[in-house]
């Protein structure tokens, strides 16, 4: 049996859980929760808050995440960065022929764990109107500049990726996978190379108690059990957030002119 490696690369609130659950819910499929935020944040962890009781591995339903923790945790952490990485190319568990990885761009610090190693995997895009995606932001992380959106990176990747394997990477817009997740599902899963199947327009709720740090980016979610219609944001933007959504905006654009459609 041939395996299939997808990394689903994006933004925050771009509805990215909801289609990690979409996948995680083929009996052929083993699926990663994030698993880069963990060298993110024993680098950055201090400067942005959060502290490795904030990380222990109940919180991420999705993956075994106890041993990654002790991992980097260890005397030289810095060492085992790289197991990180190999835990994605490993072997997959009995009857799984799919690994379906769900990354945040800004998660993979280039000049430590390096891009190379992502051109393996079938590399896909997931994007969000940025007004919507920023108004959603803002209500979790009130302060934050245009750096911090993660869009850079997020650009940095898809250039990177089309550069190195000379095709344009699948990119499926939030909006349309909403509206219609039979169709969009199925046009992603013929990009990706695997059979679409039924199984994953439904799921199961997460069965996990949230702490008060990932509540806020986990709670809605956490409860569902299939795609909702897509609920436009009507409010206005905060003043200080118009010029990063304008520069947001320019790389959404960019992208969207690839999407699945």
């Amino acid at each position: 049996m041939q395996e299939k490696r997808i990394a689903m690369w994006s933004v925050p609130r771009s509805f990215g859980t909801v289609l990690l659950q979409a996948w995680s819910s083929r009996s052929d499929t083993a699926v990663f929760d994030e698993i880069l935020s963990f060298p993110y944040l024993f680098i950055k962890g201090k400067d942005l808050g959060f502290t490795w009781a904030d990380l222990d591995s109940s919180q991420m339903p999705y993956t075994d995440w106890q041993y990654v923790i002790e991992r980097l945790k260890a005397p030289v952490p810095e060492e085992n960065l790289q197991y990180i990485i190999e835990l994605l190319k490993a072997p997959l568990p009995e009857g799984k022929s799919i690994c379906y990885q769900k990354h945040q761009a800004y998660h993979l610090i280039e000049e430590i764990m390096g891009l190379e190693w992502i051109l393996p995997f079938t590399n896909c895009f997931l994007i969000r109107q940025p007004k919507e995606m920023l108004l959603s932001f803002h209500k979790i992380v009130p302060h934050f500049t245009f750096e911090e959106t993660g869009w850079i990176e997020l650009k940095r990747l898809f250039d990177y990726v089309h550069q190195k394997s000379g095709a344009i990477p699948p990119v499926i817009d939030a909006h349309d996978l909403l509206n219609d997740p039979p169709r969009m599902l199925s046009k992603l899963c013929q990009a990706v190379g695997v059979e679409f199947t039924e199984a994953m327009l439904s799921w199961p709720p997460m069965e996990v108690e949230l702490n008060e740090k990932l509540a806020p980016w986990y709670s809605t979610v956490a409860s569902s059990t299939n795609f909702l219609p897509y609920q436009a944001k009507d409010e206005p933007l905060p003043l200080h957030l118009v010029n990063i959504c304008e520069r947001c905006d320019e790389i959404y654009q960019e992208l969207y002119q690839f999407r699945l459609s």
